[in-house]
């Protein structure tokens, strides 16, 4: 993985003598000399299947020699939350019942084996063990941390527990008591661990400096392995659902802006997506949250206004400033058009209260400010003109001040898409900035030298434009990127069926053309486009039109996502 690149060895400067910190009981606890401890050169994947070997290949790379060590058994979570905190505070390697723990104490020759629970371990010769309940293991964390303050937990939960003591191992100015409840097999998923509060729980970014660790947040156990051990070496823990990089939001935050730390997975089966980790180091998210453009937890919706951005006579973006037309979305309603309806009285009887929550649509997806600029401009003879970059920066800039999200429009002529996507690149490497394809104005019919027809395309050309705008997001770890194509009659796309599907890039279809007209004739357009594309992979976009729909203006936002499947980019012309 690009990111996941070696560290240097560092063995922690300062006294090679060992600190001694004095407990109630009059004994002493010998804290390990800082030589003991360095921060390993390895970065890659550590995940051998157990927690217990995961453990101990972690005290290998991490400790030269340790005065106390801490063990405990690996089913039961409280005993390990007992362990995890006293292990840190003893800055200790936390080990684990397992075949190879004899051979690791030999290893380190420790003082003292303090046995966190009911387990029988053969120790070296002249150790001594030391064996705690939880609540003794609590009182020597304390002691050795130089507190006296043992909380119970605020949560009720097992996660928000694990949350807790995660950060007080982090701050070191408490300690926390466990629940004890019933035994939690931490070697499995349960179904009652509820991985968003862990993950929104632990995603906090560190000023440490050093390496970040990911953790899948179905393993709590590992966590809790993780956080003691981060606590000694400097590294911090995110917690991450490793089949999802992008579900949570707060992970962003957690990763943004760390290029130069080392990002290891530990204790879990990889890979992990390099794209979305990348990504998530760019912390570069979309209007509304989020990496993806329309994940199930984030409902999105992008509302647009269309035209050339130097033309009055090519829609309404040639006839306002940027300003003027995100007040026009605002005030004319197509941005609080959609947002949710109330019926007052309950049920509905006709009357329809507008909502209170500007921006979202009625059935909840946070509306998007969209300028849909035209890019290349379709001429008389198939011929087609690209307007410079420096045209469309203003509202580039103006949308990232904003929220928005901006539209680059392709009427190539008899020029290939690809040509003049690329002719974009630097304006498409911003993170808000999607491409939109118009099949319309594309010249390909045999012996077509002027637009007396619609244009076509085929999927393999459109396909040469998603691998080449996916492999660029991926490339510059920008969120997930919008290619709306246009099409009002099936030949405008040949071969649908074909186009790529690749998780940089969301393909939207847009009804344009000849989508325009009253309601039921636009349906019948509607319908015949979208018809047996249940489970296509792209989805479906919508376009108004202000005067050419009916006299009375575009179709209101009830009519237009009134509609199966509901549109997720609508846009005015």
């Amino acid at each position: 993985m690009l990111l996941l690149v070696s560290a240097f060895t560092i063995a922690a400067c300062g006294p090679t003598t060992e600190d001694t910190t004095s407990t109630a009981a009059g004994t002493s606890t010998t804290l390990p000399p800082r030589e003991c401890v360095r921060v390993t050169s390895n970065a890659s994947a550590l995940d051998t299947g157990f927690l217990g070997t995961d453990a101990i290949a972690l005290s290998g790379e991490i400790f030269s020699c340790a005065p106390d060590v801490v063990v405990a058994g690996d089913s039961d979570l409280d005993h390990i939350l007992a362990a995890a905190q006293l292990a840190a505070a003893l800055r200790s390697p936390l080990l684990f019942p397992h075949p190879r723990l004899a051979a690791e104490l030999g290893r380190l020759d420790p003082e003292r084996v303090h046995i966190v629970g009911e387990h029988e371990i053969q120790t070296p010769p002249g150790t001594e063990v030391v064996r705690h309940g939880i609540e003794e293991a609590l009182e020597l964390t304390g002691e050795t941390l130089g507190t006296g303050r043992i909380v119970d937990p605020s949560g009720g939960s097992i996660e928000a527990t694990i949350v807790e003591v995660m950060s007080a191992i982090d701050s070191g100015d408490n300690v926390v008591r466990p629940a004890q409840r019933d035994s939690l097999d931490p070697s499995t998923a349960p179904p009652d661990v509820d991985v968003e509060i862990l993950i929104k729980g632990v995603a906090a970014q560190s000023e440490s400096g050093g390496p970040v660790w990911l953790v899948d947040a179905t393993r709590p156990a590992t966590l809790l392995l993780a956080a003691s051990l981060a606590h000694a070496t400097g590294a911090s823990v995110v917690a991450i659902q490793l089949n999802d990089l992008f579900r949570y939001p707060e992970v962003g935050p957690a990763l943004a802006g760390v290029p130069d730390r080392v990002l290891r997975l530990i204790g879990s089966t990889g890979p992990l997506d390099d794209w979305k980790l990348r990504t998530l180091v760019r912390g570069s998210e979309l209007p509304g949250g989020g990496f993806e453009l329309f994940p199930e937890h984030i409902k999105r919706r992008f509302v647009a206004f269309y035209g050339h951005p130097r033309s009055q006579t090519l829609g309404a973006m040639g006839q306002v400033t940027p300003q003027q037309a995100l007040d026009l979305m605002t005030n004319g309603g197509q941005l609080t058009g959609y947002s949710p309806t109330r019926c007052l009285p309950s049920p509905c009887r006709g009357t329809v209260q507008p909502g209170l929550l500007e921006g979202y649509s009625a059935d909840g997806a946070h509306a998007v400010p969209t300028f849909n600029y035209i890019a290349s401009v379709a001429h008389p003879q198939c011929r087609s003109s690209l307007t410079s970059v420096e045209t469309f920066q203003e509202g580039i800039d103006f949308t990232a001040a904003n929220g928005g999200y901006v539209m680059l429009d392709l009427q190539p002529g008899s020029t290939r898409f690809i040509e003049q996507a690329q002719f974009y690149e630097e304006l498409l490497r911003n993170p808000h900035v999607g491409l939109a394809l118009d099949p319309e104005w594309r010249c390909g019919w045999p012996g077509q030298t002027e637009f007396d027809r619609i244009g076509t395309a085929t999927a393999a050309e459109i396909n040469e434009v998603i691998g080449w705008l996916a492999d660029l997001v991926n490339e510059e770890g920008l969120p997930q990127k919008l290619l709306l194509i246009q099409q009002f009659r099936l030949d405008m796309i040949q071969d649908r069926d074909q186009l790529l599907d690749r998780p940089e890039i969301q393909v939207v279809i847009q009804m344009d053309g000849e989508g325009q007209g009253n309601l039921s004739l636009k349906d019948r357009t509607w319908g015949g486009v979208t018809g047996g594309t249940e489970e296509a992979h792209w989805k479906w976009g919508w376009k108004n039109f202000f005067v050419r729909d009916h006299p009375n203006g575009p179709y209101s936002p009830a009519e237009t996502i009134g509609r199966e499947p509901v549109p997720v980019y609508i846009s005015y012309q």
